[in-house]
């Protein structure tokens, strides 16, 4: 738990008053999601893949912002999604589709950008259009946009370059629209 703690505090130190968010699959990487829950306390979020742990963070004590990373993938999730309050990834149509066929209360969502990576995400050209449906549904709350990049690890590299410029592209986009 103290290397996990230190960790963040280096963290929190590279982005100052940015939104921290501690990324928490398998398990805490076999550390233990509830001695996740303890170390990353100073953590402003806690982003899993699975609202099962997204439960157990809540039981564990979490009461900061939680997001589940891949979102939802059926419409029985919603309901579970809304008593825990967990935000949401949406990356992909069929996704608002539920969202709009059901009475919801407020649902926070995060939209993920395919820049590169192609796991799940909107295409970079699609954002903006993506958003609009959101913003037409009173219950769903816009509340951050993000991609995972590839190529992280070599941003000297032209794959990086395209990557950012195609998620800035979408960022910008959304602005103008806006």
């Amino acid at each position: 738990i103290q290397a996990l703690k230190h960790n963040l505090a280096r963290l929190r130190e590279s982005v100052g008053d940015r939104t921290l968010w501690a990324v928490v699959k398998a398990n805490a990487y076999g550390h233990g999601l509830e001695n996740a829950v303890e170390a990353f306390a100073d953590a402003d979020g806690f982003a899993t893949i699975d609202l099962c742990d997204a439960e157990r963070a809540r039981r564990a004590g979490w009461h900061k912002r939680v997001l589940l990373l891949e979102g939802f993938f059926d419409e029985t999730d919603i309901e579970p999604l809304q008593d825990l309050d967990v935000e949401t990834v949406v990356h992909s149509m069929w996704q608002i589709d539920i969202l709009k066929r059901l009475q919801l209360r407020e649902v926070k969502v995060h939209i993920k950008v395919n820049s590169g990576m192609n796991r799940i995400g909107l295409r970079w050209d699609q954002v903006v259009e993506f958003a609009r449906q959101i913003s037409f549904h009173r219950a769903l709350d816009l509340v951050g946009t993000f991609t995972h990049f590839a190529t992280a690890d070599a941003p000297e590299t032209l794959d990086f370059h395209i990557q950012t410029k195609r998620f800035l592209e979408a960022i910008q986009g959304m602005r103008v629209a806006g």
